[in-house]
């Protein structure tokens, strides 16, 4: 059952309290908790200002609570009533904390950025910065790269750099395809939803010995 908002109110201080602990751990706990709120209430989670508070977590130094606040973000941004547009500081600080994210950190922010409008310098730069993130030994962790950087790269105009991505991507699909029956079945479906989109992507140039 849903608690009342007499029972919700009595949190709000103590979540408060824990947003700006000094333990990183408390703090990205908080950040959850903040996701909670929103999804118990979310009036009172606008009227008492936990966006503001949500994304001051999501610019924390350290990454166990920036990407604890990217996954509350994407819920937020997907049912609430106002999303948030990234800026181009909150952008960057996500990017400088994927690589010291957990595995399923990355994903969260992989997948925030990935939702997230940008300009064709930004655009430039994420493809970039993602990129090693396809080579990642978790299918997870490439497969929301492999997102990203498809949904970017309408916006790139550098070839060189669509052709590094997409040879990357296409490394990426192989890798996937040689893991579990699981991890297989779905890389053959986004291969059938990526090939209308980059119809070079599985282009294997031909080896000396074809000519």
């Amino acid at each position: 059952p849903m608690p009342n908002a007499a029972v919700v109110e009595y949190t709000l201080d103590p979540l408060r309290r824990c947003i700006s602990d000094e333990d990183p751990y408390v703090r990205k706990t908080a950040a959850l908790g903040i996701g909670k709120l929103f999804h118990v209430n979310p009036r009172m989670f606008y009227d008492n200002g936990f966006m503001d508070d949500l994304l001051k977590l999501l610019g924390d130094k350290f990454p166990l609570v920036s990407s604890n606040a990217a996954v509350v973000l994407q819920e937020i941004n997907t049912y609430g009533s106002h999303p948030h547009r990234l800026t181009p500081d909150q952008i960057s600080k996500l990017i400088n904390a994927m690589p010291e994210a957990t595995e399923w950190g990355q994903c969260y922010i992989l997948d925030l950025l990935s939702t997230t409008p940008v300009i064709a310098a930004e655009a430039r730069t994420l493809v970039e910065r993602t990129i090693p993130r396809l080579g990642h030994t978790n299918p997870c962790v490439s497969t929301s790269a492999i997102k990203l950087i498809v949904n970017l790269l309408p916006q790139v105009q550098d070839e060189e750099l669509i052709k590094k991505a997409t040879g990357r991507i296409n490394s990426a699909l192989v890798t996937l395809a040689k893991s579990d029956p699981e991890t297989q079945y779905i890389t053959c479906k986004n291969v059938l939803m990526l090939a209308p989109l980059m119809p070079c992507l599985l282009y294997t140039s031909p080896s000396p010995r074809d000519s």
